[in-house]
C-alpha cells in the first residue's frame, strides 16, 4: 500500500508535468513490476545457430517450457538484431531472425517478401512457413516479437508453463476489431503460439491458399493473421494477471505510468484498468523500445535479479 501511494502522489505531483517526468517514470516503472520478474537459469543463455536447430536435444533442455522467439527484421536492422542477441533474446531457448535476404553475420534467413514495412503480412506468413517447415518440433511455443521489443523472457516462461501446450493456443495483448469477433493480437507486443497453432494455420490457411482470409504480402499482419485464424479451432486467449492487468504492453515504459488511461486509445478487447492499475507486476513485454533502451531495459532487469539472490 505505501508503494501505490508514493506512486500514486507523484503522478499526480508536478514532477509528472516537469521536464523530468520521463525519469520518474524509468525509476517508478521498473520498482513496480520487477519484483516479480522471474530469475532464469544462467546455464541456458546461449543463442543456437539456426543450423543447429534440428538437433532438438541443443535447445530447452534446462526448462520445463520450450520457446523459439522469432523476430521479423528489415535488410537494415543488424545492429537492432545484435542487441537483441545481447539482452532479451539469450533467455529463448532458440532465436531466429527472418528477413528478405540472408544474411549470415547475424545470422537471418531470407524469406520470399520484399523488404518493405508494408509487406509485414508475407513476411509473418512466410515466416511461420519456414518455422513449419524446419523446426516445429524443437519448441513447445512459438513466440514472435518486433525488433523494437524488449521481452521479459523469464516471465513470458513461467506465463506459458500454466497453459497446454498440446492445444492451438494463442496469447498476447487482446484488441477489439470491428471486422474480428475475437479480436486480435498486436504484433508490437508480441504474441505466442503452440506448436498446433503454427500446425493449423499452415495445413489449413497457407496450405489451402489463404482461401478463408487475406492472400498477398501486404498489410497488417496482427489483424490479418487473427482474421485468418478466427474460423478455426483456435483458443484466443486472456493475457492478464488476475488483477485484470496486462502482461503484453503495446506500449513503452517511459510512458507506462502517466495518469490516464492509455488501453483505450488502443481499443482493448477487454475492458482496461486506468492509470497505475493498468499493467502488470508480471510484465513480459515493452513495445516500442529504441536501440540503445533495449540495453537499459536489461540491465534493470538484470540488477533486480542479482538483487534477489
Amino acid at each position: 500500500m505505501r508503494r501505490t501511494n508514493l506512486l500514486r502522489s507523484l503522478c499526480e505531483s508536478n514532477l509528472f508535468r516537469s521536464r523530468y517526468w520521463w525519469l520518474v517514470t524509468l525509476i517508478l516503472g521498473w520498482y513496480s513490476f520487477l519484483g516479480h520478474v522471474q530469475t532464469p537459469d544462467s546455464t541456458a543463455h546461449s543463442i543456437v545457430h539456426p543450423s543447429n536447430l534440428s538437433n532438438s536435444a541443443e535447445i530447452g533442455s534446462s526448462w520445463p517450457v520450450r520457446i523459439l522467439c522469432w523476430v521479423p527484421i528489415s535488410t537494415n536492422s543488424k545492429r537492432r538484431a545484435e542487441l537483441i542477441q545481447k539482452t532479451w533474446g539469450k533467455q529463448c531457448d532458440a532465436l531466429l531472425f527472418m528477413s528478405s535476404k540472408a544474411d549470415p553475420t547475424i545470422p537471418s534467413i531470407g524469406l520470399p517478401v520484399e523488404d518493405s514495412y508494408n509487406t509485414l503480412w508475407g513476411k509473418t506468413y512466410e515466416g511461420l512457413k519456414y518455422i513449419y517447415d524446419h523446426h516445429l518440433d524443437d519448441a513447445d511455443w512459438f513466440f514472435k516479437a518486433d525488433d523494437d521489443t524488449y521481452v521479459v523472457v523469464a516471465n513470458l516462461r513461467q506465463f506459458l508453463s500454466s497453459y497446454d501446450a498440446a492445444l492451438p493456443h494463442f496469447l498476447g495483448a487482446r484488441f477489439a476489431h470491428n471486422r474480428l469477433l475475437k479480436g486480435y493480437f498486436g504484433g508490437g507486443a508480441g504474441y505466442a503460439m503452440t506448436r498446433e497453432t503454427v500446425r493449423l494455420f499452415i495445413e489449413r490457411v497457407y496450405d489451402k491458399h489463404f482461401d478463408i482470409c487475406i492472400l498477398g504480402p501486404n498489410g497488417e499482419e496482427d489483424s490479418y493473421l487473427a482474421m485468418c485464424l478466427e474460423i478455426l479451432d483456435i483458443l484466443f486467449g486472456d493475457s492478464r494477471d488476475p488483477n485484470g492487468s496486462e502482461r503484453f504492453l503495446q506500449l513503452s515504459l517511459h510512458n507506462l505510468y502517466r495518469p490516464w488511461d492509455y488501453q483505450a486509445t488502443l481499443r482493448a478487447f477487454f475492458r482496461s484498468k486506468p492509470g497505475l492499475d493498468c499493467c502488470s507486476n508480471e510484465t513480459i513485454s515493452f513495445h516500442p523500445v529504441k536501440d540503445e533502451q533495449l540495453l537499459e531495459y536489461d540491465y534493470l532487469v538484470s540488477f533486480r535479479q542479482l538483487n534477489t539472490h
